[in-house]
């Protein structure tokens, strides 16, 4: 890199910066299994309904409203809550340390490093869209249009997401065996 500018990752790639953001990483995956915990303490439900709508791999308007009506008032609340706050903290993380390895397995310029952050951006959409619903519900058992529009934007938004981040598990796999492959062949290479 003779006096290229460094790609948007690698400001946030040294060992410091990466060490804190793993450690953030860790603490909003600790927020979201207190949330689930407080949410569902002391409710009897079936364990599909207890499964937050974002990590589902779909759902439908009778879904979210089920699951609003399932963790009540105060649940709604705290579900807002973390959704503004921690829901919106942890895709910018997890997508800078996707970047950030993605970026070290390829190169600091690769298509590759942008999948990852499409895939925070469909989390973040997915996100908002979800706690609009959350804060506009009023205990309807039937879903207007509004709410099946919004839903099935949300769940495109979470469909999406998790392509994404298939993806780009699928591009760290693919990095580190050609990393390896090539960590191989220069080994084998000094040795001649």
């Amino acid at each position: 890199m003779t006096g290229e500018r460094p790609a948007w990752w690698q400001r946030f790639a040294t060992r410091q910066q990466l060490g804190l953001l793993a450690v953030v990483f860790m603490a909003c995956l600790a927020a979201f299994t207190h949330r689930e915990t407080v949410t569902w303490r002391g409710r009897d439900v079936p364990a599909e309904l207890r499964v937050v709508p974002d990590a589902r791999l779909g759902y439908n308007s009778a879904d979210i409203l089920a699951y609003f009506e399932a963790i009540g008032s105060r649940g709604r609340g705290l579900y807002v809550a973390t959704q503004l706050t921690v829901d919106l903290i942890f895709p910018v993380v997890y997508a800078i340390l996707l970047a950030s390895l993605l970026g070290k397995l390829y190169s600091p310029r690769s298509a590759w490093v942008w999948v990852p952050v499409a895939a925070a951006a469909a989390d973040v959409s997915e996100n908002i869209l979800l706690v609009s619903l959350a804060c506009t519900y009023a205990g309807e058992t039937d879903a207007t249009p509004m709410i099946v529009w919004v839903t099935s934007a949300a769940a495109i938004f979470t469909m999406l997401k998790w392509a994404l981040l298939a993806a780009t598990a699928a591009g760290v796999l693919l990095g580190g065996v050609r990393w390896a492959l090539h960590a191989v062949q220069s080994e084998q290479t000094e040795r001649a």
